[in-house]
């Protein structure tokens, strides 16, 4: 009689943990809408960075971008962090390369390629 309890307790928790969700990786792994927003910023920043050789205005306000990012995308959040920080360091003459090192750092397609 034991064991049936025993089997019939462990089948009730089973399916009480499948059914709350405890297997949530699919939602961890799709980036938020914020996020897809930031990276397309970030990406076209460094474009325009790469293509001009000039620091533009939307890269002094590069905080709220990496912000956004920093939930779902960290690892990103990290390079573009420290590559805006860079590129408003470097001199006007090491831009273009600068821009194209950090965007090839957080893989972004180059569309100048």
């Amino acid at each position: 009689m034991r064991t049936i309890q025993f089997t019939l307790f462990l089948c009730l928790l089973f399916v009480f943990a499948s059914s709350s969700g405890c297997s949530s990786s699919a939602t961890q792994d799709t980036p938020s809408p914020a996020a897809d927003e930031a990276l397309r910023s970030a990406q076209s920043i460094l474009e325009s960075c790469a293509r001009t050789g000039k620091r533009g205005n939307e890269l002094e306000n590069y905080k709220p971008i990496v912000d956004a990012l920093r939930s779902a995308r960290s690892d990103k959040a990290t390079i573009l962090e420290q590559g805006f920080e860079e590129l408003l360091a470097v001199p006007e003459s090491e831009i273009k390369v600068t821009a194209k090192r950090i965007m090839a750092q957080a893989q972004f397609e180059s569309a100048m390629d």
